[in-house]
């Protein structure tokens, strides 16, 4: 009974088994083809029944099959129609597509025929207001009821001072700056050593606050199951950064480029990087882009470093391991996803984790990950910073808002007067 919007019809196992392959199928080149690749065969057994055959055993599979995986159910009917997808969704919740306006806004209506009840919200218009600034004004005048801020304490104890709701949520993303050893002179680990030992994580946190930032010390972040400690890491001591160079061949220090994005989340970490490389010899250039353009220049291979925010269910090493430092998610291969680091050291334990199914041997397996790359200085792990939003008083969720980067609005969603 679950009916698709605009009259696509009532979802079916066709419509599972159509958005499964189509996440699997080499055409369709998806970067998320790896959350499913166990995945040997998808069968429909009735109409409202699918057979899912895994090519090994792989206990977390129904944690992969949700749409924080991108694992989206789609209509079958509407793709057949030449409906895109990318900007005319086509799906089966309370809200459906109204309109789409690049670079403006993209609009939603009410789907008064929604499985779960009809929402009390009729419209939702989200705005594109790329300029944090401008957002937090909107919100002010009332033009808008919620927006996202940043996730600093300066914004966040704005918005309270101005009456606001603001929703501090986690899981969040953990950035982590991944080394290139494929760009010279990275390939050199004392380079790598020395680059780490220049980072000051305390000098960071303190900037960001508290309240919206804790430090990371490990590839695995806090929180995920199997994450350690116990792997080398590399304290702030300019000294120490200064005499590894002069090992390396570089008594004068460094000079590179490196890509960043515009965005402030990324933007305002690498700036603070940026000095604290310069009081050891190492001189940075940034070129800020906008952010769609630097997560395009980031998968072409041209950056000897990259700083990289993320955040990945279900919560354990599988899926975040797997996509940074398994050699199959290397960028620039056909399987590509965010390993920026070309790591290929640890496939073996990530294999052999993947489809373990006694738990204590996989958190063993991620372990031993965690400690070669640390070893081998492919990354190093700085912050989680929690998603900031701020709403106003007007805007009842009418759910608790504990996680993504921007508000989710139910059925019970509603405006008080």
């Amino acid at each position: 009974g679950v009916q698709f919007h605009e009259g696509y019809g009532e979802m079916t196992a066709d419509d599972v088994v159509f958005s499964l392959e189509r996440l699997r199928s080499e055409e369709t080149a998806s970067p998320f083809s790896g959350n499913i690749s166990v995945i040997d065969q998808v069968e429909k057994v009735g109409p409202y029944e699918v057979r899912i055959t895994t090519k090994s055993p792989v206990a977390d599979l129904p944690a992969l099959l949700v749409n924080a995986n991108k694992t989206f159910i789609m209509s079958k009917a509407a793709s057949e129609a030449g409906v895109e997808f990318r900007t005319h969704p086509i799906g089966t919740g309370p809200f459906t597509y109204d309109a789409y306006n690049p670079r403006e806004s993209f609009n939603l209506k009410r789907h008064d025929d929604y499985w779960g009840g009809q929402a009390t919200i009729e419209r939702i218009i989200a705005r594109f207001m790329s300029n944090s600034s401008t957002r937090e004004l909107a919100l002010r005048r009332g033009d808008v009821h919620a927006i996202d801020i940043e996730s600093t304490e300066d914004a966040v104890n704005r918005m309270r001072k101005a009456g606001m709701e603001v929703d501090l949520t986690a899981p969040a993303n953990a950035f982590v700056l991944y080394f290139n050893p494929t760009i010279k002179p990275f390939d050199d680990i004392k380079v790598r050593q020395a680059l780490s030992h220049a980072i000051d994580r305390d000098a960071m946190l303190q900037y960001l606050g508290a309240e919206v930032s804790s430090a990371e010390i490990s590839p695995l972040p806090k929180g995920y199951r199997g994450h350690t400690d116990s792997v080398q890491q590399y304290e702030f001591d300019p000294d120490k950064a200064k005499a590894l160079l002069a090992e390396a061949g570089y008594p004068d220090g460094l000079e590179f480029k490196l890509p960043i994005s515009n965005n402030n989340i990324y933007l305002q970490p690498m700036q603070i990087i940026q000095e604290q490389w310069r009081s050891v010899g190492v001189n940075v250039e940034l070129g800020v882009v906008d952010h769609p353009t630097y997560h395009r220049l980031i998968r072409q291979n041209v950056s000897p470093a990259v700083i990289y925010g993320a955040y990945r269910y279900p919560l354990d090493g599988n899926r975040y391991l797997n996509e940074f430092y398994h050699s199959r998610s290397i960028i620039g291969t056909p399987t590509a996803s965010t390993n920026f680091s070309h790591y290929d050291k640890v496939d073996a334990e990530l294999d052999q984790a993947r489809v373990s199914p006694d738990a204590a041997e996989q958190e063993t397996l991620w372990a031993t990950a965690q400690e070669k790359i640390m070893a081998d200085t492919m990354a190093v792990p700085l912050f989680t910073r929690k998603y900031a939003l701020a709403r106003s008083p007007k805007l009842d969720l009418g759910h608790a808002q504990e996680s993504y980067s921007f508000y989710t609005l139910s059925t019970k969603t509603r405006l008080l007067k």
